[in-house]
């Protein structure tokens, strides 16, 4: 996916920069890798859903879903009405009333709008860091020390430097059952 996220020149402000494309390009691959989904900017997309049995909640993979457009049974193409099923924009969820989900692979699809105007700007810094972590000296790609091991490189980086940020928690897409 190409970076559409966000510019070298949009990262200026922060400490390290200036920063090349590449290496915004880089780090926005490996953060969009993490988070499990593009962030930004809206965009219109079809997901398609592993159901399990007697599953009646649809678990999309965004945290900002605008629209609903159309959900359709994977195996013949049949559209669900949407008195068939509750919205929850906020969670990202779509339970269907009164019955269950088909369950298998490829079970639904699910045709959305979704993502954040622009990229949101607390997620500026956790780019620029990562940036700048990778800049480190490239001669040494890992160390082993008895049951501990450490790989360097940029997605190495963003785990290392930024799993603890909390920021970071409030856009991630956890693995949930459902989300193909």
């Amino acid at each position: 996916m190409p970076n559409d996220l966000v510019t070298a020149s949009g990262l200026a402000h922060l400490p390290g920069s200036p920063f090349s494309d590449a290496q915004v390009d880089g780090a926005v691959a490996a953060l969009r890798r993490y988070l499990g989904w593009h962030v930004a900017p809206v965009r219109s997309e079809t997901f398609l859903l592993d159901m399990l049995p007697m599953d009646d909640v649809l678990r999309l993979p965004t945290r900002k879903l605008a629209t609903v457009v159309q959900i359709r049974r994977g195996s013949d193409d049949s559209v669900y009405a949407p008195s068939t099923y509750e919205i929850s924009l906020s969670r990202s969820r779509i339970r269907r009333k009164g019955t269950y989900w088909p369950y298998g692979y490829a079970a639904v699809e699910v045709d959305v709008t979704h993502g954040f105007t622009a990229c949101p700007l607390e997620l500026l810094a956790p780019l620029g860091q990562v940036i700048v972590a990778t800049r480190r000296d490239r001669s040494i790609k890992s160390v082993q020390v008895v049951d501990s091991a450490t790989t360097y490189g940029l997605a190495a980086a963003l785990f290392e430097s930024l799993l603890d940020e909390s920021v970071l928690a409030s856009y991630r897409v956890d693995s949930l059952p459902g989300v193909a």
